[in-house]
């Protein structure tokens, strides 16, 4: 079940993400979200699968905050309330 959090104008949607899909949210090259995550890769259990879990992105937006809503892609359902 997907979880939404409230920004401004948009909900950014807590689900399953893929490295591709957080990278282009935060807006920021593979290596710096590399640097982003190593510190945490053994207690977050984060390991080189193709998605992150919602419990591995709500770990990410505990330390980085909510990525930037209209950064979101085009095929993001977000709910209109």
């Amino acid at each position: 079940m997907s979880k939404p959090l409230k920004t401004n104008t948009r909900e950014f949607v807590l689900k399953s993400y893929s490295r591709k899909e957080l990278q282009f949210m935060y807006e920021i090259p593979v290596r710096t979200f590399r640097r982003w995550l190593a510190p945490y890769r053994e207690s977050w259990g984060l390991k080189r699968y193709k998605y992150f879990s919602i419990e591995q992105v709500s770990k990410i937006i505990e330390v980085y905050g909510v990525p930037h809503p209209t950064n979101l892609r085009p095929f993001e359902t977000v709910s209109d309330s």
